[in-house]
């Protein structure tokens, strides 16, 4: 195989792990919404704990989705990142060796970074379809 096939290889599964990570993540959330508030609210202080819990659950499962097909995957890495900003917020002073550090935190949040730089690939919804170039008119 060529570098350049090695390489998309390596980014979509990069861009699918990933997406499937918040996928999974998000779907929690939403099935556990009211101990997500709550922890939201109790344990970590947040306000409108209730409309951040539905916000983040919504922005990691959608997202995630886009994510894992490559479908607007600049903006899904963006709305993702934010999350990931939040989340370090929340974890901030924890890094290596807590039970709640940061770390992973940082790794999610780097790598919607790099997605949100460089788009989902070429192996993704975005670069297929969004944006094929037109098709040449025949005279």
């Amino acid at each position: 195989m060529k570098s350049a096939q090695l390489s998309a290889i390596a980014w979509t599964l990069l861009r699918v792990v990933v997406g499937v990570v918040f996928v999974v993540h998000g779907w929690s959330k939403v099935t556990m919404i009211g101990d997500i508030a709550a922890t939201f609210g109790n344990q970590y202080q947040l306000p409108i704990p209730a409309v951040l819990a539905w916000l983040v659950a919504t922005v990691e499962f959608l997202g995630g989705l886009a994510l894992t097909v490559g479908v607007y995957s600049r903006w899904a890495a963006l709305l993702l990142g934010c999350v990931m900003l939040g989340a370090i917020k929340v974890h901030w002073g924890k890094f290596f060796y807590y039970a709640e550090g940061m770390e992973y935190d940082l790794v999610l949040l780097t790598i919607c970074l790099v997605v949100g730089l460089n788009g989902g690939g070429p192996y993704s919804v975005d670069e297929m379809v969004l944006n094929k170039p037109p098709a040449k008119k025949t005279a």
